[in-house]
């Protein structure tokens, strides 16, 4: 775990607890500034942290863990919420005799789509093309596609 300052991670402990919704009001509970500029240039600083940042995300990836649910876990439910939505369903009528098949079928798309989206950035695989360019004047241009 990184060092921080008491104050900076009663912030961290503080944002938890107002569920990361007000940086500016976990600052002034933590007593690192008073209500206002002071304290929304304060958030804003904390929140640019490394050591902070690494400190929130090591809590949060505790409470995941404490909750029973890990990466690999997670993981195998996306799995499952995608083979649920690539399902073939078929589509039924209402009728005087009963629920009858009508020959056509749905599948969830968007559901199937999202999963495999969450799936592929939890395995790193939609990892952003940086493209790098310069001309003889030195102008250098970075274009990151796809993040």
């Amino acid at each position: 775990m990184n060092r921080l300052k008491r104050r900076e991670a009663e912030f961290v402990e503080e944002l938890e607890r107002l569920n990361g919704e007000n940086a500016e009001e976990a600052v002034v509970r933590a007593g690192l500034a008073p209500a206002g500029k002071k304290a929304a240039a304060a958030a804003k600083k904390l929140l640019l942290n490394d050591s902070v940042m690494e400190y929130m995300r090591e809590r949060a990836a505790l409470r995941l863990r404490a909750s029973g649910y890990t990466p690999e876990r997670i993981c195998l439910e996306l799995i499952k919420v995608y083979e649920r939505c690539m399902q073939a369903e078929p589509v039924t009528r209402k009728g005087a005799e009963g629920d009858s098949v009508c020959g056509e079928y749905k599948f969830d798309a968007r559901g199937a789509m999202k999963a495999l989206e969450l799936l592929g950035q939890s395995l790193g695989v939609f990892r952003p093309e940086v493209r790098v360019s310069a001309d003889e004047g030195l102008k250098v241009e970075i274009e990151v596609v796809g993040s």
